[in-house]
């Protein structure tokens, strides 16, 4: 009896998942450390927090909940777009890195500012947001990987011109999809900063 020697789908699928958010993760460590030994206000910029502080942000409940899509939906946008470029693939995992910095900054300046009364805030508001918006971008960035790496097989005559055709119609849908988890995430997202974060000071 032959010894199988290639990953089936599932399996395949179930790696890269893993490796993806094991990339958060590694985001994550570079982020607490940019946080606690930087002090370039670049590190506590908007851009690289990423509205994630609940701490950070001001405003009506519409401005909580606009804070959340900005921030989600460029990520996936981006996800979208690099799913269509040869460069795609190595984007998109710095991108998911990226997000994994966010979470670290945010969080390490969630604790700097409210030592351990920032353990109710990071429970209540940070924990479930990070969590729901992880998978939704662990998702896109797998769904753009697996897009940029059929385009370059495709550019070799590896599929035919249908199979490709059928394959971006099922990855607009699944982004579809995506951004309508998104907004719900943002929705949820937006009403617990809006009501609960005077109860975390």
């Amino acid at each position: 009896m032959k010894s199988r020697t290639t990953l089936s789908k599932s399996e395949t699928r179930k790696i890269s998942l893993i490796l993806l958010y094991l990339a958060i993760v590694f985001g994550i460590v570079i982020g607490s450390i940019l946080f606690s030994v930087s002090e370039s206000k670049f590190v506590s910029s908007e851009f690289v927090m990423q509205y994630i502080s609940p701490f950070e942000l001001k405003g009506s409940l519409l401005d909580f909940f606009g804070y959340s899509v900005l921030s989600y939906s460029l990520f996936v946008i981006s996800f979208f777009i690099l799913g269509f470029c040869t460069f795609g693939q190595i984007m998109s995992v710095i991108l998911i890195v990226f997000r994994g910095i966010g979470i670290g900054v945010s969080v390490s300046s969630m604790y700097a500012l409210m030592g351990k009364k920032a353990i109710l805030a990071v429970l209540l508001l940070a924990v479930p947001k990070l969590v729901a918006t992880s998978v939704i971008f662990v998702v896109a960035s797998r769904e753009s990987l697996k897009l940029a790496n059929k385009l370059y097989s495709y550019a070799f005559k590896a599929l035919c011109d249908d199979e490709m055709k059928k394959y971006i119609r099922l990855y607009c849908i699944k982004f579809i999809v995506l951004l309508f988890f998104l907004l719900l995430t943002a929705a949820a997202d937006g009403a617990l900063n809006y009501f609960f974060v005077d109860l975390c000071y």
